[in-house]
């Protein structure tokens, strides 16, 4: 992969000879090698979720309406990635319904997410309770359900409802049924950009406007329905010079329209208050905290338990070994009986004193019978 400088100018010389084709392989390269740089990193933040602005225009930097926030934590290193989205926990509480015969629904629990690439871990935690599964695969990372800058870390590009590839080099890369198109430049909030548009058998399936001097980062993206109107768009905002030469966005805001309500568009945004790239996060950074307790649906190991004591959990070389209790094979259970499991008591851990009193109730009791017994016998003689 050629440097960022070198994508740069070969994406200007490539505009100045027009050829498009070296236009967009330009624009792609430089993307990538900006992204790149960032083998590893740790950032926090807020997430906030089912806000609402009045417009398409209005939400990219205005005031959101609304909607619930969470505070972010993200750290990946090669292709472990972990994420976590705490909420309050007087918000967790007051986000529990009582579904009768002792079942509850909870709308905000704090998920922790970790991914190896291989297999993955969700951590649903709320104030009073943990549950976990671990599954092969990466389909639980992507239940996050948003996208983050430049995805870093992300064990494959997320693509959103209608098949939206937020990412540019996603978008670019060929495939059979869809076109890169190049548009020319144009001035955006006061920057020159390079405009391209994906293209599907005559139709504009979405647009990006492309800041070339800034890791060709997408300062905005919009996918379009069949009609032609935005549907979903994304901006990517407060871009930084993490490293020389090298460009993070800071804040992403998510806007997605409804044709049944167009002066109701729901808004999701990232804010990242701090982020570092100049060193490796540490090793608990990409381990997952569990309670003891927390019940683990492990469909890896082929089990389900029980957490014996504080501990964490991590993939490969951060792995540290779960102390299990009450566990039982998975092979014997379908995996709706396994989730039924999650929703019994946990058990103590603490069983040698309940036992011994057991036993010391037990003595005392037979003792008194045998007592009476000699009493009654001595009585007659």
């Amino acid at each position: 992969m050629v440097s960022l400088l070198g994508s740069v100018l070969f994406w200007a010389i490539a505009e100045l000879n027009g050829d498009d084709r070296q236009v967009l392989e330009g624009l792609l390269d430089a993307h990538v090698s900006n992204r790149e740089q960032f083998a590893y990193g740790q950032a926090e933040g807020t997430l906030l979720m089912s806000g609402t602005v009045d417009s398409l225009e209005s939400g990219q930097g205005g005031r959101i309406t609304g909607g619930i926030q969470a505070t972010l934590f993200w750290a990946f290193h090669g292709k472990t990635c972990r994420i976590d989205v705490i909420y309050d926990p007087d918000l967790q509480r007051a986000s529990v319904k009582d579904l009768g015969k002792g079942r509850q629904t909870r709308s905000y629990s704090t998920r922790r997410y970790l991914t190896d690439g291989k297999d993955t871990m969700l951590l649903s935690a709320s104030f009073d309770s943990e549950q976990a599964h671990i599954k092969s695969g990466t389909e639980l990372f992507a239940g996050f359900g948003m996208v983050l800058p430049l995805e870093l870390g992300y064990p494959a590009r997320w693509r959103s409802p209608g098949n939206f590839d937020v990412e540019l080099d996603s978008a670019l890369k060929n495939k059979e049924d869809t076109s890169p198109t190049y548009e020319g430049e144009q001035e955006l909030e006061g920057r020159q950009v390079a405009v391209v548009s994906i293209q599907k058998a005559g139709m504009t399936l979405s647009r990006y406007w492309v800041d070339v001097e800034r890791g060709a980062i997408p300062l905005r993206c919009d996918a379009y329905r069949p009609d032609g109107s935005v549907f979903i768009r994304v901006v990517f905002g407060d871009l930084r010079e993490a490293t020389k030469g090298f460009w993070l966005p800071l804040n992403l805001r998510w806007l997605n329209t409804n044709t049944d309500a167009p002066k109701n568009v729901m808004v999701r945004d990232v804010t990242l208050s701090h982020f570092e790239t100049g060193r490796r996060p540490a090793d608990g950074s990409l381990r997952i905290p569990l309670r003891k307790g927390t019940s683990v649906v492990d469909e890896v190991a082929k089990g389900v338990y029980f957490v014996a004591n504080d501990s964490s959990f991590g993939f490969g070389n951060l792995a540290q070994k779960i102390q299990k209790a009450g566990s039982f094979p998975l092979t014997e259970q379908s995996n709706s009986a396994a989730q039924e499991m999650l929703a019994i008591p946990k058990p103590s851990t603490k069983v040698w004193p309940k036992v011994l009193l057991v036993i010391g109730l037990g003595v005392m009791v037979g003792g008194i019978i045998f007592l009476l017994c000699v009493g009654r016998i001595g009585n007659r003689k």
